[in-house]
């Protein structure tokens, strides 16, 4: 098996995570057939909680990742949602991140159905930072401030304080010490987090193309096709970025984050993403 490059891990899995993370994504990939397509109204009925005005939006997110396809459909609707060979592969990643979420809770949040489970966890994973400070992290019993600065890239020190915090208040990550003497380390829940990573990454590294968003949508016939990622491929990744035995890891291929802004009122289409840095 080829070497594992781990900047393009991480940047292939969380390009997958911010789009799986979408608000209302994990519903429309649901109300979509596994074989056939729906046209909007038909996935708007299959799920009613999905506001109509957000669908244009979603479904232009998971268009873009290779998860939907638009096909062209007769009558008054211009195009139809159809899953591709990735879309149908997500089963097994949408498990892994509805069990980790079962298991570690976000503390003291709200009840959430499964899908909005599910997309809270991908958007952990989609956070700058979190999936290399986790693999930091579980590489020895705790860390200073200094000590992360010392193995992560200069660019990506600004963020880091913030992410900690993040990863502190979700349960992933756990500190000790006064304010001068801080100390992190991964808690259970950040370890588990592994399994989440590996599927996904997994998903990614199969259908995401290395150094672009997506891979070219395909429409597969007939019976569903499973994720093809041999337990070889899984097991690499998780002992290159979650393991205690392995190479220091490259993250200086992180993405900056993409804010997306949508407009309830919009006439048509959405504007454009609007890129900054995170």
């Amino acid at each position: 098996m080829p070497a594992i490059d781990t900047a393009t891990v991480y940047t292939r899995a969380q390009q997958a995570a911010e789009a799986l993370a979408a608000r209302w994504s994990t519903r429309v990939v649901r109300a979509v057939p596994r074989t056939g397509s729906a046209r909007p109204a038909e996935v708007l009925a299959a799920a009613p909680v999905i506001p109509s005005a957000t669908l244009y939006w979603v479904s232009s997110v998971l268009v873009e990742a290779g998860v939907l396809v638009k096909v062209p459909v007769a009558g008054r609707s211009r195009y139809g949602l159809a899953l591709t060979d990735a879309g149908r592969a997500l089963t097994p990643v949408y498990d892994a991140a509805l069990a980790w979420a079962k298991r570690h809770p976000a503390p003291g949040a709200p009840a959430m159905e499964a899908p909005e489970v599910i997309e809270e966890v991908f958007g952990i994973l989609a956070s700058p930072l979190a999936a290399p400070l986790l693999a930091e992290l579980s590489w020895r019993e705790s860390m200073s401030y200094q000590e992360l600065t010392a193995v992560l890239p200069a660019e990506t020190h600004r963020l880091l304080h913030h992410r900690l915090t993040v990863l502190v208040q979700r349960g992933l990550v756990a500190r000790t010490g006064t304010r001068r003497t801080y100390r992190w380390s991964i808690s259970t829940a950040g370890n588990e987090m592994a399994s989440v990573f590996v599927a996904l990454s997994a998903w990614a590294q199969e259908h995401l193309r290395a150094g672009e968003g997506a891979a070219e949508p395909a429409v597969a016939a007939g019976e569903p096709v499973a994720l093809r990622a041999e337990a070889a491929v899984g097991e690499a990744v998780q002992d290159a970025l979650f393991s205690a035995v392995g190479e220091r890891m490259d993250t200086s291929g992180l993405r900056s984050a993409t804010l997306r802004l949508e407009f309830s009122h919009a006439p048509d289409r959405q504007p454009a993403p609007v890129l900054a840095a995170a």
